[in-house]
């Protein structure tokens, strides 16, 4: 994760290379995802290539839901195109990192850590039940107990994927002052098997 991260801050530093003059923003943000149906915040770089071309370099974290922990890394160009002195529209293009995390251990609960009698006890199986099948079915048990302690071998704590996509959206920017500006954007992330729509809302500012 960290490899591809760095490469994406790496080829943002290059685009930015090449400018010779724009405006460099910082923003803070909250967003929403559709297809984790989660809320999380973001915080982005941005540096104007030219009066119209903005490259952006951002990071969006979800907060964990259902047990799963979602983060995107994005680098966009966006073309800005003014309505007003203070008001611009912008189509948004870049690529995408989603990175994201299933725990097994906070899925089953505590569960996970006990032995087989003790999960049996604590679904309300009394201790003379498994003594008495102990002692009359002990196959019966055996194989119970076995079933058991296999599905949770194979189980590792958690298990992670990362993906790299295409974003593709559009914003809109209206200035409150000389540095500060208020912004809400939709982001169409086309991954393999995880396409999503993120909304964001949030503030720049100019430095």
């Amino acid at each position: 994760m960290k490899k591809i991260f760095i490469t994406l801050c790496i080829a943002f530093a290059s685009v930015c290379s090449y400018a010779q003059s724009g405006d460099s923003k910082i923003g803070v943000y909250g967003i929403m995802g559709t297809e984790n149906s989660n809320f999380g915040i973001g915080a982005k770089v941005q540096y104007g290539i030219t009066d119209a071309i903005r490259a952006e370099a951002s990071y969006d974290y979800f907060l964990k839901k259902d047990n799963v922990t979602n983060m995107n890394a994005g680098i966009n160009l966006h073309y800005l195109i003014p309505i007003s002195e203070s008001f611009r529209v912008y189509p948004i293009v870049g690529i995408s990192y989603v990175y994201w995390k299933f725990d097994y251990e906070g899925a089953l609960g505590s569960d996970y850590s006990k032995s087989f009698e003790e999960t049996m006890l604590s679904q309300g199986v009394t201790q003379s039940d498994l003594d008495m099948l102990k002692q009359y079915a002990p196959d019966e048990y055996n194989e119970l107990k076995a079933e058991y302690e296999s599905a949770y071998e194979d189980l590792e704590e958690s298990s992670s994927e990362s993906k790299i996509g295409f974003n593709v959206g559009a914003g809109l920017e209206y200035d409150l002052s000389k540095s500060l500006s208020i912004f809400a954007e939709g982001r169409y992330q086309i991954v393999s098997d995880f396409d999503q729509t993120v909304i964001a809302a949030g503030l720049s500012f100019k430095f």
